[in-house]
Formats: C-alpha cells, structure tokens, sequence
C-alpha cells in the first residue's frame, strides 16, 4: 500500500524579511476542514439510506465523526501559543492524513467482503447489525495502526529569501488512481455514444417516473387491477437505438457521479495537493459504493429480469436496465417493483 501513498509538505508558518511580512496559516488549515465536514453533510443527505443497515453508510457515519474530532481537535490549537499551536496542528495533521491514506484499500477490500456476505445472510438484518461495527472497527484500526507505526510528525524548516515551517503529511494516491482512472474509462467508453446520451438519459427519466406512478399506485388505499385500466402506463415508442446494458450502467452511473469525477480530476490536472484528510471524504465513499453496487447488478442480472436485491443508492440501475432491454411496459414494470413470489416489495430507488 505504499505506493498509493506520497508526502506533501504543509506550510504552517512563513517569513518574508525582505518584505516583513509574516502569515499563520494555521486558520486556513481549520477552514478548509469545516469545508469538509459541511460537503460531508450534504453528502449524507444526499446518499445515505438506512445507516445501520449498509455497510457503506455505516462506514461514512463513521468517517463524519472522525471529521468532526479532527475538526474539533484543530480548533483547540488555537488556545495554545503560538510555537505549540503549530507543533499540535503538524502532530494532528500528520496522524490524520496517514491514517486517512491508508483508508481507501481495506475499505475496498472489506466493502466486497460485505457484499458477498449480503448475498450468504441475505434477510437476516440482526447480523449487518453486528457485522458492520466489527467491519468498521477493523478497518479503522489498520488505518490507526499504520499512522501510529509510520508517522513522524516534526516541524521541518525551509529557507530561501523566505523562511517556511512546514509540516509532512501524506495524500492518498488511491483515491486519486481511482478517480482519474474511472473518469478516463468512462470518456473513452461514452465517446462514441455522445450524441445518445441525451435521448437515453431522457427515456430513462421516463421510465423511473413510471415506476414511480406504479409504486405509488400500488400503495394507495384503492384496489388495483394490474390488468385494468388503473394499471395504465403508456408505452412510448423508442425510436433511438437502445444501448448495449454495459454502456447504460455506466451511463446511469455517470449522471450522478460525473460533476464529481471532474472537479477532482482537474484538481489533479492542475496539481493541487489534496491532503488524505480531505481527499478520503464521504462523495468518494459513495461513488465507489455506486460503482461497486453497479458491478454487482450487472453481474446478478439476467435477461430477463433485474437484480434487486441490494441496498438503496442513489443510481436508478433498474431503469437503465429496463432502457437496455427494452422491456419497460407496465406489466414488467410491475412485477420488478413488486414480486408476488416472494412477498417482498422494493422502491423505486431500491436497487
């Protein structure tokens, strides 16, 4: 794992004699934290379903309260004087960011340990509940013992015309390997299909609003005939050409997760250091959630019917695939929302 990880220098303090001038960097340090910690907010609201019940969720609870300790943490430097105010930041940011660097994998790793164990006690809630804690204290003391065996956490001085304190601490090499990588994938996939996006990503809004209708329909007080007219969901004729059920998946998986995949490409593009700390944050969880969740429909989906049998995320799988097979007319609209067989009902948004 060391090589998905280098060191980035942070500039603490800095001397310019020539102009005399002098600037603390230590408050931009604790900004750019509570950035993070308000983007994880939002990420939360915007992924997370049911968070004892999924792995992922669990383990982006988890990440938003070690933000929240490191936050706080940073912020106590500031009662300090100055000298120990840096040497306290520099231990805090050192630690932090090697334990964050070495996040990504066993989270990876332990993530596809999760799904695989989902499919064996399928149903049997009580376990997620004491198996994800285990998952997550796990992976949490891999990353604690790395930090604590690795880290030196010194203030380090640097002079030219101007002096600099500066602190080492280390960036994850995996996170930006992935996202560079899957965004590179997902360019020269969908280029050939570029003026077909639009179309496809048009009637799969329509096909996830007729599940919709249908989900609602089923769940209000009327009785409903799935044979009558109450069942009514117009089939429009699709004159594109339908694309092939990789190419929809991935799209489905790009139009929540591209603006994403970009802004953090650039940022490499442009060389932007991005400490460990602020790169392992929640939307990366859960876009390797959403790309791992992907995986796992394609795989489990045959022809004839769509696999659902897998935590909520934010993806709408099930209508890409209905986009791909053709096959989004009421009836098997119905029985993929509803499966009478066995007894169990899933949401629109439940893949």
């Amino acid at each position: 794992m060391e090589a998905l990880r280098s060191n980035m220098l942070a500039i603490i303090e800095q001397t310019d004699y020539e102009h005399n001038c002098y600037m603390d960097n230590t408050r931009q340090f604790i900004l750019l934290m509570l950035l993070k910690v308000f983007m994880d907010g939002s990420a939360m609201y915007l992924c997370c379903f049911r968070p004892l019940l999924s792995f992922f969720n669990m383990c982006s609870v988890s990440i938003v309260l070690v933000d929240l300790v490191l936050t706080v943490s940073m912020i106590a430097t500031l009662w300090l004087d100055v000298q120990m105010t840096h040497m306290a930041m520099c231990s805090i940011m050192a630690n932090f960011s090697a334990a964050y660097s070495a996040l990504p994998v066993p989270l990876v790793c332990l993530a596809i340990l999760d799904y695989y164990l989902e499919d064996i006690c399928a149903g049997r809630k009580y376990i997620k509940l004491v198996r994800n804690p285990v998952l997550i204290i796990l992976m949490w003391s891999i990353a604690g013992l790395y930090a604590h065996v690795t880290v030196d956490a010194t203030l380090l001085e640097q002079s030219r015309n101007i002096k600099y304190i500066v602190c080492e601490i280390k960036e994850s090499k995996a996170v930006t390997y992935s996202i560079v990588g899957l965004t590179t994938v997902m360019f020269i996939t969908l280029l050939p299909f570029l003026s077909l996006i639009p179309h496809w990503v048009k009637e799969a809004d329509r096909i996830s609003e007729a599940r919709e209708e249908i989900a609602e329909r089923r769940t209000s007080d009327l009785m409903i005939d799935i044979n009558g007219e109450d069942t009514k969901c117009t089939k429009k004729e699709f004159a594109m050409p339908r694309p092939p059920m990789c190419i929809s998946l991935l799209i489905c998986f790009g139009v929540f997760w591209i603006p994403y995949l970009t802004v953090t490409t650039l940022c490499v593009m442009f060389e932007f250091g991005i400490p460990a700390y602020i790169g392992v944050n929640l939307l990366w969880v859960q876009c390797v959630n959403s790309l791992l969740a992907g995986v796992v429909f394609w795989v489990r989906s045959d022809i004839m019917m769509p696999y659902s049998s897998q935590p909520e995320n934010v993806c709408l799988w099930q209508a890409y695939w209905h986009l791909s097979t053709g096959t989004e007319d009421h009836h098997q609209l119905f029985a993929t929302i509803f499966n009478p067989s066995k007894g169990e009902r899933s949401t629109p948004f439940s893949v």
